[in-house]
């Protein structure tokens, strides 16, 4: 059984310590009610989902919403960044909307007229 912070959803093993080491961190907002544990079983009886919503932006660029700290959060993929090893860019603030997708389209043809290799 996997067991996780039900704060910041950390893994962690048996024996439990006292805090999760990252909620121990004095930055870090845990709540009044103090540190809780988890499981994904219990994530899951609970009705936890997670949905997954994948768009293609452009040929070879791929925005996955999967949910996290805010509604939307999402990755893009570019499978030719990073010279052709891929690239992951991630981000709570990226939303699959078609004013993002026109706006990447124009991005790309911007860079690309630019970097050829790019292209």
């Amino acid at each position: 059984m996997t067991i996780l912070c039900a704060t910041c959803g950390v893994e962690t093993a048996a024996p439990l310590p006292e805090t999760c080491r990252i909620c121990a961190d004095e930055r870090q907002w845990v709540p009044l009610h103090g540190q809780i544990w988890t499981s994904v079983e219990e994530q899951l009886a609970d009705g936890m989902h997670i949905d997954v919503v994948e768009l293609e932006l452009l040929p070879g660029v791929r925005l996955i919403r999967f949910g996290g700290h805010f509604p939307g959060a999402a990755v893009i993929v570019w499978e030719r960044g990073s010279g052709g090893q891929g690239s992951l860019l991630a981000g709570d603030t990226m939303q699959p909307k078609q004013a993002i997708a026109r706006s990447a389209q124009r991005h790309i043809e911007w860079v690309t007229g630019v970097h050829d290799d790019l292209g």
